[in-house]
Order: C-alpha cells, then structure tokens, then sequence
C-alpha cells in the first residue's frame, strides 16, 4: 500500500511537470508532430509487436508521437535506451504504422502517442482490430492486450523498464542469474546521512526527472539510466550526483545482492526533493 501511495503522489507531481517534459526530449527519443485525419481520427496499425513492447495513447494534447527502443543485456535488465529506427514507423495524417523488422528478443519498443481528447481512434495488431473508439482516458497496448494508458511517458517507460505492473512490489526477483533485484528505493539505506543532490536543478521550475540505477554487491552506483532525458544540461546535473551515491549493501537471504531501483527527482523552483 506505502508503494501504491508514493507512486501516485509522484505521478500528481509528474502531471504538473508534464508540459515542460513533452517540449524537452533530447534527439535521441525524436518528437514527431503530425495531423489527424480530415475527421479527426487516427489510424493506429501494430505488425510483429513483441510481449513486452509497449503503445501508450494519451489524450490531452497536440497530435505527437515518440517511439524509444530499450536494449537489455543477456539477464534481461535494462542497457540503453535508443530511438527506434525510422524503418520501424511510419508517421503521416491520420496514420502511424509500426512495424518490428527484428527479433523481438533482447530489447523493448516504446512507443507514446498524444492525441487530442476524444479523438477517434481505429487501432489494429497484426491485422486484427482492437479499438473503433473516441479516447477520453488514454489506453495502452501491452502484453497483446488492452488496458488504460497512462498520462505521461516517463511513467510507460517505467513500466516498460521493469516489464511489470505499474504497482510493484516492494521486491522483485532477478530474471537471470547475473540480473539485479528490483527493489524499493525506500528500502535502500544510504551510508551518509544526506545524499549528494543536483542543487542546481532547484532553479527549474516544473521539472520532474525518473532516473534509475543499479547498486552493486558493496553498495556503490555502478549505473544510471535516465529513461527521458529531457536536455544535456539536467542529464549533466543528475547523473553524476547519483554516481556520488553509497548505500549499505542490499541483501537477500543474508547476501549481499546487486539492486536496480528508481527515484524521481522534482523541482519546483527553489529546491530539489526525492519522491521514491
């Protein structure tokens, strides 16, 4: 229930951040305005999606699709994040056609699409029709079935990550034998007393940033992954404030395990605080 709780509070505090979010993603995760039909509706059409691949469709703004792609090394966990290739999408009024022309083993597609609300949508999988609707709500596309979407990509990313529900547990096991657990960051316990933070970060106003990382056996940062990186200059900020971090080890069964968990990082303007 805590996990529940502090995930919705961080996702109310998202919200607020998001306008600012959408306009700022680096070259990497490229913006593709486009135009919906003369109707105003939008024709979605899926081909050789994997399990884990994610279609994330958010009402409540300009017509704008992102497509990322998550490498993952051989245990499964998260590597590097990408933009898809241009061969894979295809963006034109009214229409977006995604195609995987790999394997659908070792990395994961993200794809976040903004519509206007109530605009109609006609989404297809593999030749097959799942939606002829208006979107008040968003929906998603995942684990070849559909379900509500959510209003902010950091948070399908996140989801897409950890390739798991939204509401996690407080610990998950490794899927690999070399795979890092995936813990609570509120479980964590910090050998300092105060963590190193990106003090600079506090003179943004509206700036919400989910960063994961990984500690290993002794405890140290040994990666980080921002999932969105909203510009060189907050990434530059960030990330080597999180590599300065040291914890206790985390252990399971009275070992001492590698851990992968993620933390948001929100500014208001002013100061910087921790939302786990």
């Amino acid at each position: 229930m805590k996990v529940r709780l502090r995930l919705i509070f961080a996702l109310a505090l998202v919200a607020l951040a998001a306008p600012a979010l959408s306009q700022e993603v680096s070259h990497k995760e490229k913006i593709q305005k486009f135009e919906l039909a003369s109707n105003g509706s939008l024709s979605l059409e899926c081909v050789g999606l994997g399990e884990h691949d994610l279609v994330n469709v958010s009402a409540g703004g300009e017509p704008k699709v992102v497509g990322i792609l998550i490498s993952r090394d051989p245990n499964g966990a998260p590597r590097a994040i990408k933009s898809i290739p241009d061969s894979w999408m295809h963006v034109r009024r009214g229409k977006i056609e995604l195609r995987r022309l790999s394997p659908k083993s070792g990395d994961t597609l993200v794809v976040s699409i903004t519509v206007p609300p109530e605009t109609y949508i006609i989404l297809t999988a593999d030749g097959k029709t799942l939606l002829t609707s208006p979107v008040r709500n968003g929906i998603a596309l995942w684990k070849g079935s559909l379900g509500a979407g959510f209003e902010n990509p950091n948070v399908a990313i996140a989801k897409a990550l950890l390739s798991t529900s939204l509401h996690m547990e407080d610990i998950q096991t490794p899927k690999g034998p070399k795979a890092p657990y995936t813990v609570a960051f509120s479980l964590l316990r910090p050998k300092l007393k105060r963590l190193v933070m990106p003090v600079e970060l506090g003179a943004f106003k509206h700036r919400a940033v989910l960063v994961f990382f990984t500690i290993d056996e002794t405890g140290r940062v040994v990666d980080v992954l921002l999932p969105m990186k909203e510009d060189l200059q907050l990434s530059n900020m960030i990330e080597p404030a999180v590599r300065q971090w040291e914890f206790e080890p985390f252990a399971v069964n009275g070992q001492a395990v590698r851990a992968m968990t993620s933390v948001m990082f929100v500014s208001m303007g002013g100061g910087v605080m921790l939302l786990p």
